[in-house]
Parts: C-alpha cells; structure tokens; sequence
C-alpha cells in the first residue's frame, strides 16, 4: 500500500482522487487567500492545516477526478464568498494535472435511485467513483451511499491528522 502524506495510506490499485465540492473550496481559497478559511460561512470548519492536508494528500495520487456539477457547485461558493476569488478554482486545478472530468448528464441523473438521498452533485460523484478512484468527502449522506455501494471513500472528519 503506498502511503501519503501524514500517514494517510492509499488503497492498492487507487491512482484517482475526488474530492467532493466542501474540500475542493478549501483547495481553491487555501490556494489563494488562506486567511479566509474559517472565516467564510462555506469554510467555518476548515483552517490552513486542512488546506495544507488536502494539498499533500491529492499529491499522492496520479490523477485527479471530478465532475461539472461538482466545479459548478465551487464556482458558486467562490462567487457568494467573494467575485474576486473565482480566479481560484482555475489556480487549484492547475496543480491538479491530470485532470479526468467524468460526465453524466443532470437529466440522466436525477432519474436515479440516490437523487433523492444526495441531491445533482452527490449523485454526479457516486457515478464518477470508480474502482481506481477514492473519494474524500464531508458530507456523511455521501459518504454513507459510497459505504453501500461499497465504493474507495474517506469521510474527512474521520481521517486522523498531524
């Protein structure tokens, strides 16, 4: 098993992250105004050591993934934080190549079983979490719908940190 950083292990065979769009913000705004973490009602949980934990976890991986519900989701909370933060979604996912975008359509989507659970972007990344790829997330709905479609996924909260 190879190991991250902080003694985080990856999975065997796991060479994709996800992150859902919660930890995405954090990379974003971490990126490039660190001190609004905490401060923001979207990032009242998170400080500069999660953004730094994310940064060196999502290193450990060969790729990246996401979706467009899940960029979308971000590209809003960086606006409602601030207009001027939207340059950094593009400064985060410039560390982020390879970058593989996993598409389905929202019409497709919302015809699922686990719409209703999870919602458009939750339901997005359940369909994008494949067996090389392991989400991280902080939504415990999330989470628990991964568990049961025994999918790679972290849950944020439980992970132990330095």
């Amino acid at each position: 098993m190879k190991q991250a950083h902080y003694s985080l292990p990856v999975p065997p065979r796991v060479t994709h992250l996800l992150l859902d769009s919660s930890l995405l913000l954090v990379l974003a705004v971490g990126k490039l105004e660190p001190h609004r973490l905490g401060r923001d009602a979207r990032l009242k949980a998170y400080t500069i050591a999660d953004y730094e934990f994310l940064r060196a976890y999502a290193a450990a991986f060969h790729a990246r993934v996401t979706t467009p519900h899940v960029l979308a989701e971000v590209s809003n909370d960086l606006d409602m934080i601030s207009p001027t933060l939207l340059p950094a979604l593009t400064s985060a996912l410039s560390e982020w190549s390879p970058l593989r975008e996993s598409w389905t359509s929202a019409s497709t989507l919302v015809t699922r079983v686990e719409y209703c659970a999870v919602g458009l972007t939750d339901t997005a990344i359940l369909y994008a979490a494949r067996p090389k790829t392991i989400v991280m997330t902080s939504d415990r709905h999330l989470w628990t719908e991964l568990v049961k479609q025994r999918r790679n996924v972290l849950h944020y909260a439980d992970l132990p940190r330095m």
